[in-house]
């Protein structure tokens, strides 16, 4: 309170100082939901990729580990 009180003494506008507190903290919320989104999207590409490589999946014999991983890539 002390520091608002002394910005204020100082010829600062508080109103101003807590809408642009809020514009801040809502431009950093879009960031981490952007940031979260390229993170999901590169491990997406990347497990399908590597899903993509795997030489049973591409044989069609009906093995254990066939079921196995056809159940963890839609996962």
């Amino acid at each position: 309170m002390s520091r608002l009180r002394a910005f204020q003494a100082n010829g600062g506008k508080v109103y101003d100082l807590f809408i642009g507190q809020k514009k801040e903290s809502k431009r950093e919320s879009k960031r981490i939901q952007i940031d979260k989104a390229v993170v999901r999207n590169r491990k997406l590409a990347a497990s399908r990729e590597t899903i993509g490589n795997l030489t049973i999946l591409n044989t069609g014999k009906k093995t254990w580990a066939y079921e196995f991983l056809k159940s963890i890539r839609h996962a």
